[in-house]
This record gives structure tokens, sequence and C-alpha cells, in this order.
């Protein structure tokens, strides 16, 4: 019987076949190619951290706006620190 396991793998950076145990890929020179966060679709898509955190803000800002308008008393101006602007 055979071994049904996976023992390669796409690199996540250069999307060639290379070994699931390999520390650095040997195209490519990425560490770690073998970790299952690298791999993942949906991560791929932020490759730069500065867009991550940027859409990552921005989502916040859009939610916070989003909540004051659902409730539009938490924009009272009143004397309690914080109170002020809090959904």
């Amino acid at each position: 019987m055979t071994d049904s396991r996976k023992t390669s793998q796409l690199c996540p950076n250069c999307r060639r076949l290379i070994s699931r145990d390999e520390p650095v890929c040997p195209y490519c020179g990425i560490r770690t190619p073998g970790v299952w966060w690298k791999n993942h679709a949906f991560l791929r898509l932020f490759h730069d951290q500065d867009l991550f955190l940027t859409g990552l803000s921005g989502l916040n800002i859009a939610l916070f706006v989003l909540s004051l308008l659902m409730n539009p008393r938490g924009m009272s101006m009143g004397m309690n620190p914080f109170g002020f602007l809090s959904p």
C-alpha cells in the first residue's frame, strides 16, 4: 500500500512544485513554504503588509461610521469622555 499523505506542494510565491519539508524554496528562496497560512488563497491577496493594514483600518472606520448611523444617539456631545462618539 502507498502512503496517501501529500509530500509535495506548490510554493506560495513562485508556484513551483517543491517538497513540503523544504525549509527554503530552492527556486525563489522564500522561507518555510510549507506552513499553511502562506498557501492560503485569501491571505495571498495581501502580499503587501501596508495594503492589509490600510484595508483593515478602512474596514474598522467604515463599521464605526455605520454603527453611528444606526444609532444617532451615540453622537451626543455630553461631558462624559467615555461616552463621546460611542455607538
